[in-house]
């Protein structure tokens, strides 16, 4: 529209800095989590969620969605907001950012909940359903 213009994020919050990556290599998107405050998943739906699991690995905070299967994943190692609160979602945000503290304790969790996932556990839990589904096969 004639007059208005886009709002930038620097507008809203002059002490934040905030970028759009884009498609980021494996060993520079773990450097991004060590290093960031907090991953955001702000999701409607996901099948399981391995951007969590990636991002607790590294011992980032995850806030993310309660929908699909991301409570799941994220156990107690994450905060959970209805997507649809974008209040629920900056209060879970602001509370890591004003409390260091809480950052250190996510952090944990996140590393904590994390190690409950491997592809090693992963294939094995497959094998185990194959080898259930197997047995039950009428002779």
């Amino acid at each position: 529209m004639p007059g208005s213009r886009a709002t930038r994020s620097d507008d809203l919050w002059p002490g934040l800095s905030f970028c759009r990556a884009g498609y980021v290599e494996r060993d520079a998107l773990a450097m991004l989590f060590r290093h960031a405050h907090a991953f955001v998943m702000p999701s409607l739906y996901e099948g399981f969620g391995l951007p969590l699991v990636e991002a607790m690995s590294c011992g980032c905070p995850v806030i993310t969605s309660d929908r699909g299967s991301l409570p799941e994943v994220a156990g107690a190692g994450a905060q959970c907001f209805d997507p649809y609160n974008v209040d629920a979602m900056a209060g879970a945000l602001l509370a890591l950012l004003r409390n260091p503290h809480e950052l250190e304790q996510r952090k944990a969790a996140a590393l904590q909940r994390a190690a409950d996932f491997s592809w090693d556990k992963t294939a094995l839990d497959t094998i185990s359903v194959y080898h259930h589904v197997n047995r039950q096969k009428p002779a």
